[in-house]
């Protein structure tokens, strides 16, 4: 275990901080690739996580692009660009999913339930992550089990395949849903689905975040 009261710890915790800025990905990206909870990386920055196992350090480095010895400290191992081999062996990390409400809605979870082979079209994409559909509203073009990679930063347009999610007032809970964009409105966003066929509006306001299905094309670089 490393002590987050001692020195080592606190460089640690700046190596960490520097490498995320360094390359651009942020703490809850990086710890759920490492196969932690989006929290787990901030809250050792933070202090509140008391300790950070071997295991856990090296998982984390591998996600920076770093060493461990050059995150406690050691300035002789210095952070290399990643190897091509190591790119191509690349893996992204999936979400689980589960059932919501019924109008099928999907929870998404913070746990990493399976790790699939990073397509070549993606391998440079920060923060990409995948899901397993779950139900039957986008039929034909998703079926129940389809693996779907996201890539969060690239900004759907009309015509794309999202991951909506939304945050209901009422009871704070957080829903998701794999639809088609059609257009984003002032106040509202409007999706479809395809089985049955329709178009669904939501208030813009309550929209938490929205993003892009990477098309099978793309996945393949074509």
């Amino acid at each position: 275990m490393l002590d987050s009261n001692g020195h080592g710890a606190q460089r640690l915790r700046e190596r960490i901080a520097r490498r995320l800025q360094e390359t651009g990905k942020k703490a809850a990206a990086v710890s759920r690739s490492a196969g932690y909870g989006p929290d787990f990386i901030r809250d050792f920055l933070a202090g509140r996580k008391g300790t950070m196992n071997a295991e856990a350090a090296a998982r984390i480095a591998h996600e920076l692009e770093t060493t461990v010895p050059w995150l406690q400290g050691d300035d002789a191992a210095l952070p290399e660009p990643p190897d091509p081999q190591t790119a191509r062996a690349r893996s992204v990390p999936v979400f689980g999913t589960a059932a919501g409400s019924e109008g099928g809605a999907l929870h998404i979870g913070s746990d990493v339930i399976e790790w699939l082979p990073c397509p070549p079209g993606i391998e440079g994409v920060r923060d990409v992550y995948a899901l397993y559909v779950v139900g039957s509203s986008m039929e034909p073009r998703f079926r129940q089990g389809d693996p779907v990679f996201i890539a969060p930063h690239r900004p759907p347009r009309p015509g794309d395949d999202i991951v909506i999610q939304i945050k209901f007032d009422e009871s704070g809970s957080v829903e998701s849903w794999v639809k088609e964009l059609v257009s984003i409105r002032d106040d509202q966003i409007v999706v479809r689905q395809h089985n049955p066929s329709g178009e669904i509006s939501f208030d813009r306001r309550q929209v938490i975040e929205m993003h892009r299905i990477v098309p099978v094309n793309e996945l393949f670089g074509l």
